[in-house]
């Protein structure tokens, strides 16, 4: 009987999510109407800035390189895709972060625009729902 349940269980988890993959949207290329922003790099950068660790201890961030705008989307539900709640522009910029112990690391972070306009500040895109177009 344990098992019966467990099966049922299964299934029914299998068919949400494959239902829920159905009704993820994905938008195309040419929905992101804005053009990719411009002098992001420095907005960028304050972007990074204003995080709440690096605005209390600027010293513990140490810029190194900065990507191209690249078009890209955020779903509703991470995991599971959803609806498209933001599209636009997403930028890499990388960084060493040097600890209270003086141990340095490399760090990336990933800056979504709207526009000209910095929208969110990600760690890791993939669990954040965002997707390259």
């Amino acid at each position: 009987m344990r098992i019966g349940n467990s099966s049922g269980l299964l299934l029914t988890w299998l068919a949400t999510l494959c239902a829920a993959g159905c009704a993820t949207q994905h938008p195309v290329e040419s929905t992101v109407a804005e053009l990719p922003p411009h002098a992001y790099e420095q907005s960028a950068q304050d972007a990074i800035m204003a995080l709440p660790l690096f605005k209390r201890h600027p010293e513990m961030a140490h810029y190194v390189g900065i990507g191209n705008p690249v078009p890209a989307y955020q779903t509703s539900m991470p995991l599971l895709g959803g609806k498209v709640v933001w599209k636009g522009y997403m930028v890499e910029i990388n960084y060493n972060v040097t600890n209270f112990f003086g141990v340095s690391h490399a760090a990336t972070r990933y800056v979504l625009y709207d526009g000209d306009n910095v929208h969110d500040v990600v760690g890791d895109y993939s669990e954040a729902g965002v997707h390259l177009l």
